[in-house]
């Protein structure tokens, strides 16, 4: 069975080793029968990571009520290794650079061997895609954000910078 997990965080910074991950969204896909075979969104506390003020701008936090109503680290990866069915084998993950961003989050988060039992080696980033059509005059999407690119293809990116809805509008 050949499953995409498309898969976006949103965090406290830019830096994995530094900021935390607050929100993790997924949707599994099964490309040969084009069927989601499941989502899951994950509130997750910051704990002992960091959580700049500029991050919470940008994706709407409100780490207060996050903090409240949020799972620990351990339990949040404990779930979404779950979320991943045995029966899928390794899944891809897919995301919007999710090579540069979001796996050097999960890796460490997850840890090496759950990282390498539940996923393959190699993920698909749409935004590497995206800017080679852009580099070579394919497309012409005004931008690099996800919000743009999903604009030029007529997809709606639902509520932007929410982990489940950004990775939704990557799989679209």
């Amino acid at each position: 069975m050949s499953v995409l997990l498309s898969l976006d965080l949103e965090t406290g910074g830019l830096l994995a080793d530094r900021h935390a991950i607050l929100t993790v969204g997924a949707v599994a896909y099964q490309t040969a029968t084009d069927q989601v075979l499941g989502e899951i969104e994950l509130r997750i506390h910051p704990e002992d990571k960091d959580v700049d003020a500029e991050a919470l701008a940008v994706n709407g936090i409100d780490i207060q009520s996050h903090i409240e109503n949020s799972l620990s680290r351990d339990d949040a990866a404990k779930q979404l290794c779950d979320f991943v069915q045995p029966t899928w084998g390794r899944v891809r993950i897919l995301g919007y650079n999710v090579n540069s961003f979001d796996i050097p989050f999960v890796r460490p988060w997850l840890g090496e061997t759950a990282f390498r039992r539940k996923f393959q080696y190699r993920a698909l980033d749409v935004m590497d895609l995206v800017m080679w059509l852009n580099h070579a005059k394919q497309i012409a999407t005004g931008g690099m954000r996800l919000q743009q690119v999903a604009a030029h293809y007529s997809v709606d990116v639902g509520v932007a910078h929410s982990a489940l809805s950004d990775a939704k509008t990557t799989l679209a």
